[in-house]
């Protein structure tokens, strides 16, 4: 029996040019200083029945978000 992992009802949220569930985040921490870039790095889970059909060089160059959504009030990190 496959249980589907979505991030549908989660604190974090991960988008790939415009799909969700297909990396989940786990962690993330994003980092500001003047006259600097921002930093943000994001701990991504694969579910397990989703590991085979994802290659880590396709998801190069791609729009990804993240979504913060503490009490249904969403915040969105682009990079």
């Amino acid at each position: 029996m496959s249980t589907d992992v979505t991030d549908e009802n989660r604190l974090l949220q991960f988008q790939v040019s415009g799909q969700s569930d297909m990396l989940l985040p786990t962690a993330f921490t994003a980092t500001e200083r003047i006259s600097d870039l921002y930093r943000i790095q994001v701990d991504l889970m694969v579910p397990g029945e989703k590991a085979s059909s994802i290659n880590a060089a396709d998801l190069l160059g791609k729009r990804m978000n993240l979504r913060v959504q503490p009490d249904q009030k969403a915040t969105l990190l682009r990079a």
